[in-house]
């Protein structure tokens, strides 16, 4: 299971620091588009799938969980991937055998 968190983790981290750049980026260029929020990069990637997961929340449990789930979704995209990756990054990571001399 610590490999699983480990991986996981790792890869959000890489994804968050990764989408941290670009925006790094945009502001260095002034691309004036404003923050990469989640929403933003999971439409890029792919626009249907949000678009589905939104209808079936809508349709299941009602529109009032949508309203956090968008909220989050207006999120930074680097925030919100850190924030998942780095404790699943930390709980997937190698204990420490602590006492003895050598």
């Amino acid at each position: 299971m610590r490999i699983l968190f480990s991986f996981l983790g790792g890869v959000l981290v890489f994804l968050g620091v990764a989408c941290l750049v670009a925006e790094g980026l945009h502001w260095v260029i002034g691309d004036a588009r404003g923050l990469l929020s989640l929403e933003r990069v999971w439409n890029g990637v792919h626009a249907g799938s949000r678009d589905a997961l939104e209808a079936a929340l809508r349709s299941t449990l009602g529109a009032t969980l949508w309203t956090p789930v968008g909220w989050v979704l207006a999120l930074p995209s680097w925030l919100v991937l850190l924030v998942l990756g780095l404790p699943l990054w930390m709980l997937g990571g190698r204990t420490r055998e602590r006492g003895g001399f050598g």
